[in-house]
């Protein structure tokens, strides 16, 4: 999925200016997920990476387990966002800086379906963030006992 979603988003994440880094741990249980839903939550989160970082971006994405989980994880040193903000982000339409939304093309209804799926799935989203520090979204996906598709 790490690598579907890494493909998805093309020649944007391996311009001069962008520093990608993949890790994914090994031996990973299989998870039983709609793949191509994981995959756009996956695109999702990379796009906004990608779209709120200055010109040295530098990204890294993770799957990994944590106890009973599947953890993806993105990271960036994008612009980051105010613990205020940091709860509104998931809903509909919601823009933090509808300046710069409109610069970076969004309508503010990534994170909402990111959301949306995530939870379809068992699962939770995290964020962990500050203005001018960049931002890390987390899924924590459960695995499930009878596992069918692969991280």
């Amino acid at each position: 999925m790490v690598q579907a979603a890494v493909q998805a988003m093309g020649e944007r994440l391996q311009a001069p200016d962008c520093d990608l880094e993949i890790d994914v741990a090994e031996g990973l249980p299989v998870l039983r997920a709609d793949r191509d839903a994981l995959v756009t939550v996956l695109v999702n989160l990379l796009d906004n990476a990608h779209k709120y970082a200055p010109t040295n971006r530098r990204i890294l994405i993770q799957a990994y387990r944590e106890g009973s989980l599947v953890v993806f994880a993105v990271k960036d040193n994008g612009i980051g966002i105010a613990v205020r903000e940091q709860s509104r982000i998931f809903r509909r339409f919601y823009q933090v800086d509808r300046r710069l939304a409109r610069d970076a093309g969004g309508c503010g209804l990534g994170l909402s379906i990111v959301e949306f799926i995530v939870r379809a799935h068992g699962g939770e989203i995290k964020v962990e963030s500050a203005p001018g520090a960049g931002s890390t979204f987390r899924v924590l996906t459960p695995v499930r006992n009878k596992e069918v598709a692969n991280a």
